[in-house]
């Protein structure tokens, strides 16, 4: 009993280090390749984030790939619909009427409705994570695909990459040296120990060449598990092993993760809230009324089992990007709205001859957004406490079957 409190305080203290660490500068960044909370740690790791599902069943799972693939494509298909379904209704001069007047919703352009926004970066999260998630899975396949990402990206090979990269001794600010692949994975051990003999049995036991994303021989000189707690060696890790071009790509799919998850419920919550207070009719046709109900229920049902899924940490000063965004939709249906600002309003709400009306909307939902990603932060930290009971059971049933 006494063992499952102080089990109990120390989780709570632990959530307690780990919500304070948030608000640190370094988490406003998106490179996590220069976080040191991320460096304290295998950077092999840290990658998995991005391109594995945080539960351990899904790791390396082809199940865990066509998923991510199928809903890129499904959602791709409804992405498109309401493209040319707002293109035909603005040239019918289509109405949807209300029992209480005439909303004039989709005689809007589609760029400046904020479903359009939300669904343009869905549609790009789903196929970026899409993407990175048959990169990492194929490179260590021989398959088409595999020789594909070769030749777009370049050898998988890290050697030639080490050899060309100078990095600063810490010992000697003002001295820059460049080195060989087994040059780096010995100086990077010794830094932590404080003879060459010890270095040297560090080395024995350290320097074993780990799986990396090189090539199918694993022919990699800077094994992942010597550079851990070493920020020079990290990021000489991560510009080894992982394209710049991915690199990019994994940062935006990142940051649209944390934009999508807030804008898709809270257009999911705008939408049906203002529905059933205005009492609209249903759509003309029942393709029209699918893809209605994909724009903004279906959203964010994605958006939820992405968040049940994927291993993308979740920094609370993130907010800082979906606020951003979101302010950037404000400017843009302002623009729109002096060009005529008796037609020109996209939504009732949204009316800047208002701006009392206004100014209080915005100021709501910034701090709404803030609110949703500690949410989200929370959700987050229940994730990896469950995933870590998961693997605890797991090693306990193995225990007892061995024992057997």
């Amino acid at each position: 009993m006494e063992n499952s409190d102080k089990e109990t305080v120390s989780k709570s203290f632990n959530l307690r280090e780990r919500f304070k660490n948030e608000f640190c500068k370094e988490n406003l960044s998106l490179n996590f390749e220069k976080n040191s909370q991320f460096m304290e740690k295998d950077p092999e790791e840290i990658l998995e984030y991005f391109h594995s599902s945080i539960w351990p069943c899904l790791n390396g799972s082809l199940f865990y790939v066509i998923y991510r693939i199928f809903i890129a494509i499904y959602y791709t298909i409804w992405f498109v619909e309401s493209i040319v379904r707002n293109y035909e209704f603005r040239s019918q001069n289509f109405y949807i009427t209300t029992k209480k007047n005439i909303n004039l919703l989709l005689l809007h352009p589609w760029p400046v409705y904020m479903t359009s926004w939300s669904l343009t970066i869905l549609f790009v999260h789903l196929w970026l994570s899409a993407f990175i998630t048959l990169y990492f899975y194929s490179i260590d396949q021989k398959t088409i695909l595999s020789r594909f990402f070769h030749f777009f990206f370049g050898p998988f090979s890290c050697s030639s990459k080490v050899q060309n990269i100078q990095f600063q001794n810490s010992q000697s600010s003002k001295q820059t040296n460049s080195a060989t692949v087994s040059d780096f994975s010995e100086a990077f051990i010794r830094k932590d120990t404080n003879t060459n003999d010890e270095a040297e049995s560090v080395c024995k036991t350290t320097c074993s060449i780990r799986k990396t994303y090189c090539d199918n021989k694993h022919n990699c000189h800077l094994p992942s598990s010597t550079v851990a707690s070493n920020s020079e060696a990290w990021k000489l890790w991560i510009q080894a092993h992982v394209p710049k071009v991915l690199l990019v790509l994994i940062k935006i799919s990142w940051l649209f993760y944390n934009i999508i998850v807030i804008s898709a419920i809270v257009v999911t919550t705008g939408y049906f809230t203002y529905a059933f207070i205005m009492d609209m009719e249903t759509e003309p046709t029942w393709t029209a009324e699918i893809g209605n109900l994909h724009r903004h229920g279906f959203n964010s049902l994605v958006a939820i089992v992405d968040i049940i899924l994927l291993a993308y940490p979740v920094k609370i000063l993130h907010f800082v990007y979906t606020c951003a965004y979101g302010w950037c939709y404000a400017i843009v249906t302002f623009i729109y709205w002096i060009q005529d600002t008796k037609k020109n309003i996209v939504y009732e709400q949204i009316d800047y001859g208002k701006p009392f009306q206004i100014a209080l909307i915005f100021t709501m939902l910034t701090i709404l957004t803030f609110v949703m990603q500690i949410i989200h932060f929370l959700a987050y930290q229940l994730k990896l406490y469950l995933k870590e009971k998961y693997v605890e059971m797991k090693k306990k049933c193995f225990s007892n079957d061995s024992s057997v």
